[in-house]
């Protein structure tokens, strides 16, 4: 069952996440999240403030797992909320400052003051970012282009689909496709697909998307747009 999307065809679906260790040496993990499908990427709030269900390995683990059944009355209401939210984002226009200011605080700047390498890699996360701001799969719709919505998005689409892990000097766009993974030229570096898709639910994309989340949600509660908590 779908979401009332945002704006224009921009759509978002409901759906379930299972993680389990085959080795039995981590819980069974269920969680809910919405999933953008106009280019798929998770919207991990859900999974960084919604509901989640562990199951350990042990003897009631199929006992444990009937937890999730019995939780699943009250999934719907959290996704109403979200909906709410994602309409909120959508009617905040962004200047090009408000979105530098955005992604400034998505991706701060590092420890190091002296650190150019770290320099370099929050630059270019910045840069590819406001990118998909402008280029992203969505994100040129009517009543999605040039809003908080799009920004948000911008940064899941690169932390999920993106060509890796930005690095170097930035390139121009100008409008064009995203150069492949890689690519000389392209200041970009491959990351393997099975540590993306960890990096995605779990570790460092993760993080930078609840990042994406909180800062969006204080944009729009300073822009008049209440976001439900």
């Amino acid at each position: 069952m779908a979401l009332r999307w945002p704006a224009g065809r921009d759509r978002v679906e409901k759906f379930l996440l299972l993680s389990n260790s085959h080795d039995g040496e981590s819980a069974v993990q269920v969680k809910f999240t919405p999933i953008r499908v106009v280019c798929g990427n998770t919207l991990t709030q859900a999974l960084s403030r919604g509901f989640t269900h562990t199951a350990r390995h042990d003897r009631d683990l199929w006992g444990e797992l009937r937890g999730v059944q019995e939780a699943m009355g009250l999934i719907k209401g959290r996704y109403d909320d979200l909906a709410r939210a994602f309409d909120a984002f959508a009617r905040v226009p962004l200047a090009e400052a408000a979105l530098a200011a955005y992604l400034e605080e998505v991706f701060p700047g590092p420890a190091d003051v002296d650190d150019e390498r770290a320099w370099e890699r929050v630059d270019a996360s910045r840069h590819w970012s406001a990118w998909f701001w402008r280029h992203g799969k969505g994100n040129e719709e009517a009543g999605v282009a040039g809003t908080l919505w799009a920004a948000y998005n911008g940064v899941c689409e690169l932390v999920d689909h993106g060509a890796g892990q930005a690095l170097g000097p930035r390139a121009a766009a100008n409008g064009r496709e995203l150069p492949a993974q890689g690519a000389r030229g392209s200041g970009l570096r491959v990351t393997p697909p099975e540590r993306r898709l960890e990096s995605c639910w779990f570790g460092t994309g993760y993080r930078t998307k609840v990042r994406a989340w909180d800062a969006a949600v204080k944009v729009a509660h300073a822009k008049g747009q209440p976001v439900p908590a």
